[in-house]
């Protein structure tokens, strides 16, 4: 099609595929980008939930991303209910519950290093509800700390050589 009509197939395939590929990828990278130094692996400290946004009404509860880590089958709808039945192992588990703001956000927050506005957006759960602002901002920088390469053999193993 591109040796066709080169401008529709950019505007019409190309540029909409890689406008929703940026999109899933800054999106997934919000998900994702705190990890528990200390649980590395674990479902809980790997990815966050979000609760009061919008988009988990338009995004099939895209919010609730911890409930779906632990069960990838569990129905969209079931999500909510799920972290409300459980909310005591989240609070257990150390997990990262946001309100008022979405992945999107969340990125460009981590990007601009503007923790003290995600400390404002963090639901204080278990031993959070004890710190203060500056200590849950904190708290998020350390998780958003690299692995040096002997962490990450440390803590995940070293792949076996043949």
């Amino acid at each position: 099609m591109y040796k066709l009509n080169s401008r529709p197939t950019i505007f019409v395939f190309i540029l909409p595929l890689m406008l929703m590929r940026l999109g899933l990828m800054v999106g997934n990278w919000g998900q994702h980008a705190f990890v528990d130094a200390d649980e590395p692996d674990s479902d809980y400290r790997s990815s966050v939930t979000l609760i009061d946004v919008p988009s988990n009404r338009y995004c099939y509860n895209d919010g609730y991303h911890i409930s779906h880590h632990l069960n990838p089958l569990r129905h969209w709808r079931e999500h909510p209910v799920h972290f409300l039945q459980n909310k005591e192992t989240y609070s257990r588990e150390h997990s990262l519950v946001f309100h008022n703001i979405d992945y999107l956000m969340i990125t460009i927050k981590l990007m601009q290093r503007d923790y003290d506005h995600l400390a404002k957006c963090l639901v204080p759960i278990g031993d959070q509800i004890d710190m203060t602002l500056e200590e849950r901002a904190t708290m998020l920088r350390r998780h958003t700390q690299r692995f040096s390469e002997e962490e990450i053999k440390q803590k995940f193993g070293v792949p076996k050589s043949k």
